[in-house]
């Protein structure tokens, strides 16, 4: 018997960001060993990480719109496939439309808009809750940390206790775009401070900013690494101690590695998840990316350098389990 097909419905580039694909490349490595995955995207969508890391995809129609997706997922696809939609563009109206042609219906949402059409609503943002939403009678909620959607290597990272003696290396990772290049502010700043011997870098193909390559060229302790595999990515944050990031997906991992981190958010699906981390003191919170100058965001590093460091392990590394057990209910 054929092994049931998976749709991952996701988009992403330089402009819009990749965390949607990022997060659909979790599911797909949780689900690859016992379900057929192929992820459907825009042709304006950046394929590479996809291609990389070994996952099949198909490219819509430059002529098909929005509005007419459902038919062509349904003549390309049998409706016994399931399709997981990841992305702000597939609201009520589009998900009533595959619900109308017979497929089964995964919406990952961190937003709570609207009310969802969906068979599951996946939200890994720990402070949703079910009265957050509106949905059909049939919709079933899964919510929190529970539902992480995190690599397999993270995963197994996440079910360690981790203990950190000192702190001596950074890491910092504003996801594969980083628009507003907070990455080399953050390395400004990291480097202001005597303590770290390293200061390991993660950009993503759509990061565009040139500078911080010179920089790093003037100064050893930069540590520039680009399109990182789940292994590499895994290895540098091990090897890392320290870390500033966004309230994004890049979060989660960090979370399931553990280290003290500093953290705040430049856009509004982050600022959930950003307010629940900083009030369960998760983070040391900085709020608003867009507001932070140089000598803030170097003030808040000395001050998370002078706090004790508790791995608090919230993460127990079975989402892989849960998301299996979703796909097979459907």
């Amino acid at each position: 018997m054929l092994a049931k097909k998976v749709i991952i419905r996701v988009d992403g580039n330089s402009s819009m960001g990749l965390g949607h694909i990022y997060r659909g490349l979790a599911i797909a490595e949780m689900l690859k060993d016992q379900f057929d995955v192929i992820f459907v995207i825009r042709q304006t969508t950046t394929a590479i990480p996809i291609k990389d890391s070994g996952f099949s995809f198909r490219f819509i129609p430059k002529n098909i719109t929005i509005d007419k997706e459902s038919k062509w997922l349904k003549d390309f696809f049998t409706c016994e496939a399931i399709i997981i939609l990841d992305g702000y563009q597939f609201d009520e109206n589009y998900q009533k439309k595959l619900k109308d042609s017979s497929f089964n219906l995964v919406y990952i949402d961190d937003l709570a808009l609207g009310t969802q059409m969906a068979d599951f609503v996946i939200n890994h943002n720990p402070g949703a809750k079910e009265s957050d939403y509106k949905t059909a009678k049939y919709t079933k909620l899964a919510l929190g940390f529970d539902y992480a959607m995190l690599r397999p290597a993270f995963l197994e990272i996440a079910k360690h206790k981790r203990r950190i003696q000192s702190i001596n290396t950074a890491f910092v990772c504003f996801g594969g775009s980083d628009t507003y290049d907070y990455t080399f502010q953050s390395v400004k700043a990291l480097l202001k401070t005597n303590q770290f011997k390293k200061i390991n870098v993660v950009v993503g193909e759509a990061y565009r900013n040139k500078e911080i390559f010179e920089l790093s060229k003037r100064n050893p302790k930069i540590n520039i690494r680009k399109n990182l595999s789940e292994t590499e990515l895994t290895a540098v944050m091990k090897a890392s101690n320290f870390a500033i990031a966004p309230a994004s997906t890049i979060m989660m991992e960090l979370l399931a590695v553990g280290m003290p981190i500093l953290s705040g958010y430049y856009v509004e699906n982050q600022k959930r998840f950003y307010q629940y981390l900083k009030d369960k003191n998760l983070i040391l919170g900085l709020g608003d990316f867009k507001d932070i100058t140089l000598e803030k965001l170097n003030q808040n590093i000395i001050n998370l350098l002078d706090m004790p460091y508790q791995d608090k392990n919230i993460i127990d590394g079975f989402q892989k389990e849960r998301f299996i057990e979703i796909i097979k209910t459907l």
